[in-house]
């Protein structure tokens, strides 16, 4: 697989550039493409990452998907019990609708606050949170 850069990275593991740029001052490794014209980037092997994280494999849904209406990259949504203990993260709605087999509109209505509970869950978005890093 191809190096990516520190904004393609971010949509591929759903967190935000200064998400990436934390784990690349932890320890994550990276190279410097040179770019004539322009300035020097980090490029980062999206296999590293995933080892840097401990994760089996890497995201199903990554920069190679198509984008959301508006092309905005999809944000990652936690599923909660209705008592708001945490179940999952998903690394998109998308996600859930592939891998859990629910609808993605209700989903998303549960988790802008359209309506409370989607097949017994809280659903809400994750904004910039850096907290479970």
């Amino acid at each position: 697989m191809e190096r990516l850069g520190v904004k393609q990275t971010a949509e591929m593991f759903g967190v935000t550039r200064s998400g990436v740029y934390y784990w690349l001052t932890k320890g994550l490794h990276y190279k410097i493409e040179k770019v004539e014209g322009a300035m020097d980037r980090k490029v980062i092997d999206p296999k590293d990452v995933a080892e840097f994280l401990g994760l089996v494999e890497l995201p199903k849904h990554s920069v190679i998907t198509p984008k959301h209406r508006g092309g905005k990259a999809p944000k990652p949504v936690r599923q909660l019990t209705p008592e708001g203990k945490l179940i999952r993260v998903w690394d998109s709605i998308i996600g859930v609708e592939d891998n859990y087999g629910l609808s993605r509109y209700g989903v998303m209505r549960a988790a802008t606050g359209k309506q409370d509970l989607y097949k017994g869950c809280k659903w809400e978005y994750v904004e910039d949170d850096l907290s479970w890093l």
